[in-house]
């Protein structure tokens, strides 16, 4: 291993990929199960303990169900500043990648002062074989951050329609509580 380039570029990349992978895993089985759950909803409907029963069931595990910036516009700041939060960290498989990869890009070719040859780029220093291992590790990181981008993304479909099925649940149960108000 060469001073100049370190092994994140490698490792730190291919950990956060496989977290990206789990995390669409887990995201499209919830979506799946709360999609189930939600037809079941619809399926009784008529009966509103039920359906009451399967909404309460489901709602209050989704702590960490995220909203995207177009889901918050119209809401209040607090709420806004934590959809931001969570974005930032639902894509971390993607930013932190990314900023190695600048990271490791600028320490190449930008002039650093006090190293042994002032005023010239450390890649224009390099033998060969260093210039190509850094390249390479360069190449692998945007590569798996263009990987991870595409499981988070996929995620972020996955995680909408999950909150769809769960509002439309919450409207049946609203729905009826509306109704017994009126009949009371």
């Amino acid at each position: 291993m060469y001073a100049l380039i370190d092994d994140l570029s490698v490792f730190g990349s291919t950990a956060l990929l496989v977290i990206a992978i789990w995390q669409f895993y887990c995201v499209r089985r919830e979506n799946h199960v709360i999609g189930e759950v939600a037809k079941q909803a619809q399926k009784y409907k008529a009966d509103a303990e039920c359906v009451g029963y399967l909404y309460h069931g489901v709602a209050h595990y989704f702590v960490f169900t995220t909203r995207f910036f177009s889901d918050v516009m119209t809401q209040n700041r607090q709420r806004a500043d934590a959809t931001v939060a969570i974005s930032i960290l639902f894509f971390m498989p993607v930013w932190v990648p990314a900023l190695n990869v600048l990271s490791d890009t600028y320490t190449l070719v930008v002039p650093y002062g006090p190293s042994l040859t002032p005023g010239s780029a450390t890649w224009e220093t390099l033998p060969l074989s260093q210039k190509i291992e850094a390249s390479v590790r360069i190449f692998y990181s945007i590569v798996v951050c263009l990987i991870s981008l595409y499981y988070c993304v996929r995620c972020r479909e996955f995680d909408r329609e999950t909150r769809k099925c769960v509002e439309e649940m919450r409207q049946l149960v609203e729905a009826e509580d509306a109704n017994k108000l009126v009949a009371a």
